[in-house]
This record gives structure tokens, sequence and C-alpha cells, in this order.
């Protein structure tokens, strides 16, 4: 049983972004957004980790953000409202958005002119961990998928202006992942997490290469409901980093991105992608949901509705 919006559904920019999806660990930390990839609550984020379960909730990772170039052409993906110097700007990737399926996992598929994307989100049961499966699905000329985390750190409910995000976090702060083995294709990079280094944050992707922006930091992002439901905020981010992979033509490629938060060791952070790791917690997150809709023993769509929402 899922909840799913097709094509149709998802050209509305603002009715869309009252259609809002949830997902969470089973000890305090979440992950949300809109059905079109928008944040519209100053809440809302991919990983809000929880410190000290199920409270002190940070923003960890306010979202991922895409781009498919082909063929000379950049399809951005991106969804969101920023305030411009007269008006606002928007970002529309969701034109490209065929269809969204919400089922204890968050689903996103794209066309990108003959280039396929699904990205399919989940969280980690019991650990402050977001996992991503991205399925390109190539069958026009070579291809390249860009993956842009943006980072945050904050209170989930608190606002923070772009000066107070640059002292906390910036580029002299990462540390590139280690290759615990030759054979390893995972690339990311680490740092402590502000004000407290007994904690860890850690990015990283199954493949591909690293590539340092210009611009690292938004303070543009406008969002619809701040502390309150009546009143609108302000949001920034800090994306320093973008991962890029290539896509063979004709050619199918998945790949797996890992943002966590962890207790920091004396042994440093190790990690170890494979293409399918992140299809492993989805399965493991989807079989979850599956057994929960069962034990309710709902009837009707629109109660085991509520179980996933």
């Amino acid at each position: 049983m899922a909840v799913e919006f097709v094509y149709s559904g998802l050209k509305n920019f603002q009715a869309c972004l009252q259609e809002n999806w949830f997902l969470t660990n089973g000890v305090g930390a979440y992950c949300a957004s809109s059905i079109i990839g928008a944040h519209n609550y100053l809440q809302q984020g991919y990983l809000v980790a929880s410190l000290n379960p199920p409270l002190d909730r940070i923003m960890v990772l306010s979202k991922t953000e895409e781009k498919i170039t082909c063929g000379g052409r950049i399809f951005d993906l991106s969804t969101a409202v920023h305030q411009g110097k007269n008006s606002l700007e928007y970002n529309i990737g969701n034109q490209f958005l065929k269809n969204f399926k919400y089922d204890g996992c968050a689903t996103f598929v794209y066309e990108c002119g003959r280039v396929k994307l699904t990205k399919e989100i989940t969280l980690v049961q019991n650990e402050n961990t977001c996992v991503i499966r991205y399925i390109v699905e190539n069958s026009a000329d070579e291809a390249k998928l860009s993956i842009t985390p943006l980072l945050n750190f904050r209170d989930c409910d608190e606002e923070l202006d772009v000066d107070t995000l640059k002292s906390k976090l910036n580029f002299e702060m990462l540390e590139e992942l280690p290759k615990a083995a030759e054979s390893n294709k995972t690339i990311g990079f680490y740092y402590p997490l502000p004000l407290n280094d007994k904690y860890t944050v850690s990015v990283a992707v199954s493949e591909g290469t690293m590539v340092g922006r210009y611009k690292m930091y938004d303070d543009t992002i406008l969002l619809s409901h701040g502390t309150t439901e009546e009143q609108s905020a302000m949001d920034c981010s800090f994306a320093p980093l973008d991962f890029s992979i290539n896509v063979p033509a004709g050619g199918v490629k998945e790949i797996s991105f890992i943002c966590q938060l962890t207790k920091t060791t004396k042994k440093g952070v190790e990690l170890s992608l494979s293409a399918n790791t992140a299809e492993g917690y989805l399965l493991k997150a989807k079989s979850r949901i599956e057994k929960l809709l069962k034990e309710t023993g709902f009837e009707e769509e629109t109660e085991n509705a509520k179980v996933l929402m």
C-alpha cells in the first residue's frame, strides 16, 4: 500500500508545497519535505538528528539537489523558493518530476529528455543516518549526475543567519574520507559537529568525484512557515562540494548516498559503500512498514494512509 502522486498532480508548485511527507528513525530523528522536494517549513530537512533521543534535534542535512547533464543540456532538478532583490525566484525542477511515491520511503522519479532518474530516500532505524538510492537510466549519449548536499547546523525550529552558519560550518573543517581498500570507490568527507566534537558528520557516495563549488553558502531560501504557522522564515545552507558521477551512453548506474551523525571515535571514520548499499536499507524500511500495516488490521485505504503519514 502506498500514497502516490502522478505527474498531473505535481505541476502546481504552490499546491504541492502543501503536501508533505515525513519519515522517522524510531528514536527522535526525522526526515521531511514536500512531494516536489521544496521545503515549506523551517523544521523540514533530510536529516534532523537527535543528540539526546528523542530530544535535542539538530538540522544536519537540509536536502540534496541534483542536476543531469546530457547532450549539451543541463536539467536542474532542484525545487525551492528564493527571496530575490525585487521579487521571489523559483527553482522549478518539478517540471521534470513524473512521479512521487510514499510508502515508508520517499521516491521521486524524473525524466530529463532520454535520461530517467529515480531518487529514493529513507532513514535507518535507531541511527542518525539518511540514505538515498539513485538509479540513472540513460538512453542517450554519455550523461552526468551531480549531487549537491546542502548542510546545516541549527536547532530544527531555529532561524539562522548566514554569518552565524559561516562561523559554525566552513570548508577548512572538512576532511576527505580515507580509502579502506584500493577497490573501495567510496568518496566523501567528514567533519566534527560544531560546538560538540563528541559527534562526527560523514557524507559520502559509492563512486564518483568531488568538485569544489564557488558559491558555498545560500542565504536566500524562503520558507512559508517559520517558528509559527503564520510566519514565514529565511533559511541558509552550506554546500561545499558536488558529487559528480558519469553515466555511460545507453547505460544504467546505481549510486548510494549517505549522510550520518555518529559518535566520534579514536579509530576515525571508515565508510565503504557499494552501489546497492542503499537498496538494502530501503528494503528493510519498506518491509517494516508492510509489517506495521498488517498489524493494524485496517481495511480502508485512508486508515492505512494514517499509519504511513
